[in-house]
């Protein structure tokens, strides 16, 4: 059998990409743990997978500029 390491990870994000954020952890093998407001951003608490999230905060700079156009 083989293990694979996972982190737990906190995404803060505006709610008009709370949904793409979502999207994206759910295709990189994540399991949302939760969720919480705080003001007018979202904080989604999940466990994903250490090789998925090499690139992730690229990702996450695309998602906020197309949400600020």
């Amino acid at each position: 059998m083989l293990l694979e390491p996972y982190m737990k990870i906190e995404v803060t994000c505006p709610e008009e990409v709370m949904g793409t954020v979502i999207g994206d952890l759910n295709n990189r093998r994540g399991h949302i743990a939760g969720m919480d407001a705080k003001g007018r951003a979202q904080v989604i608490m999940a466990t994903l997978p250490t090789s998925e999230t090499l690139n992730y905060s690229a990702f996450l700079s695309s998602a906020r500029s197309e949400s600020v156009v």
